[in-house]
């Protein structure tokens, strides 16, 4: 088994980043695939140094590690047709933002044909990072496949023998990073609506401005005890603030139905404030009921 590394997929995310490592290392073999090839991804290849393939199989063999960069609709299909092509002992990274349970179903494929799967979570963007951008390894194989990544210029790191850990980081950090983007969108479309828009963003930025986020993450989680019901009563009321310049309040009416669940828990009769953190409000949250 050799060590050149092959893409399976070549959009924008795979082609950037074979740009870059053929830029540092250009004797380095990187090879790539795409099943929907055109004429302008086969240029780009060419002009970047990589080997592109109009069929996987003659490429696979090639290959001691393989990458997926594939659509979320296409990485099982594309695991079942990988698995029966790899060798013995090779590594499949796969790359594709999905579930953990997907990861799981990609690692059951790839390692009843003798290979291994490796889940990779990228936690940024790969168009304007390239290979400095952070990912995540989880799997039997991870610390081996980050030492190949790494030499190749890649910033990953391992962080668990369990494929799919790595993917349930990047998805449950975003459902933070990306309820950031549809909060930021209702609040400041509502407040060009209302025109008070520099007010708003400089009183939001005074609020998080050089604080730390866990310090953040008290301040807030920690409210819940005693303000709960409260604040379902102002989002409702907010609700019909953005209703009265006639957007749809989608992510306010979520933080009300949060609220109002919250203020079900009776957390005040469970937990002393005085000395907790958010964390223990999570717990008990979490010991009340499964969500």
């Amino acid at each position: 088994m050799n060590n050149s590394f092959g893409f399976i997929g070549f959009g924008e995310a795979a082609s950037t980043l074979a740009r870059e490592i053929k830029i540092m290392y250009p004797k380095s073999h990187i090879e790539a695939y795409d099943k929907f090839p055109n004429d302008a991804m086969k240029e780009k290849a060419d002009k970047i140094g990589v080997n592109f393939f109009l069929s996987p199989d003659s490429m696979v063999k090639k290959c001691a590690v393989l990458g997926s960069f594939v659509t979320c609709s296409e990485v099982e299909a594309v695991a079942k047709q990988m698995a029966p092509l790899m060798a013995k002992g090779s590594i499949y990274i796969d790359f594709n933002s999905t579930t953990p349970a997907k990861k799981q179903t990609v690692n059951n494929v790839i390692s009843e044909n003798g290979s291994f799967m490796v889940d990779a979570a990228v936690m940024g963007s790969i168009p304007e990072n390239g290979l400095k951008v952070s990912i995540l390894l989880s799997g039997t194989r991870a610390q081996e496949a980050c030492d190949f990544l790494n030499e190749l210029g890649f910033n990953s790191r391992k962080i668990g023998d369990v494929p799919g850990r790595a993917s349930a980081i990047k998805m449950v950090r975003s459902v933070f990073a990306k309820g950031l983007e549809g909060l930021f969108i209702e609040m400041l479309l509502a407040a060009k609506r209302y025109d008070v828009s520099d007010i708003v963003i400089d009183s939001v930025a005074s609020s998080l401005e050089n604080k730390k986020i866990r310090d953040v993450m008290n301040t807030l989680v920690l409210s819940q005890v005693n303000h709960s019901l409260r604040k379902k009563s102002e989002m409702d009321c907010v609700m019909e603030v953005l209703q009265d310049v006639n957007i749809n309040p989608v992510m306010s009416a979520a933080s009300r139905d949060v609220f109002a669940w919250i203020s079900t828990l009776d957390l005040k009769s469970k937990i002393n404030t005085s000395d907790a953190n958010f964390q223990d409000i999570i717990d008990i949250i979490d010991s009340i009921k499964k969500v």
